[in-house]
């Protein structure tokens, strides 16, 4: 889904994942280092991407890449590459804001498979956005339905839109802290938001549901 945009400055590690990725039918694109891509301003929500960054880039760390990608597109799936499989270097990443870590040299198989995992999930979100006819617009922090347009919080976005990604399904407040990456965030200040947001989502005739014991999940009211 989307394009898979590699930030690696090993040149022959690039090149050669990005033959894999277009072996397997996949559009891919190469930068070596963070500044090469950030000059490109490819930020676009309407158009989810899959990120595929070295943790260990020259200038701008892959980490500290992350952080801003991720501050800039709540959506698209980071993945971090590294050779260095430490419980630090797995921790740095999460902490980060990227989805998941991934060792160099890669098994093909698993890497494939998580992949696959990754673009599930965000079909799933994107379906489910569709499903409640709901636009986000994540520079803004805005959801807009029916022509109702309404601004939150870059937190309160972030709870919403990790909600949004199954209808269907119930997310306990450790779901949401994990979900959203941000290691500032305590069950008290995800209650705190959840009230907030309940507030701000009835002009969408949208509401947040409680589901005694288990946790929260958004419906239409």
């Amino acid at each position: 889904m989307g394009e898979y945009i590699i930030i690696d400055d090993d040149k022959k590690f690039a090149a050669e994942l990005k033959s894999f990725l277009e072996f397997n039918q996949f559009v891919a694109k190469v930068y070596n280092t963070a500044e090469d891509y950030l000059l490109t301003k490819s930020f676009d929500p309407n158009q989810p991407k899959t990120y595929l960054v070295d943790l260990n880039l020259p200038g701008l760390s892959g980490s500290e890449l992350v952080k801003v990608l991720r501050f800039k597109d709540k959506f698209s799936t980071i993945f971090m590459l590294s050779g260095d499989n430490s419980s630090e270097s797995l921790l740095q990443c999460l902490e980060a804001g990227a989805d998941d870590y991934i060792s160099k040299p890669f098994n093909p198989d698993h890497f494939l498979l998580k992949l696959q995992n990754a673009n599930s999930k965000l079909y799933r979100f994107l379906q489910s956005s569709l499903a409640f006819g709901i636009k986000l617009f994540p520079e803004g922090h805005m959801l807009c339905r029916d022509g109702n347009k309404i601004q939150l919080t870059q937190k309160e976005f972030g709870v919403a839109s990790f909600l949004l990604q199954d209808q269907d399904k119930v997310y306990s407040r450790n779901d949401i802290i994990s979900g959203i990456g941000d290691e500032g965030v305590t069950d008290r200040t995800i209650d705190v938001h959840i009230c907030s947001l309940r507030k701000k989502i009835k002009c969408l005739n949208l509401q947040v549901q409680t589901v005694r014991g288990k946790g929260y999940r958004i419906e239409v009211a």
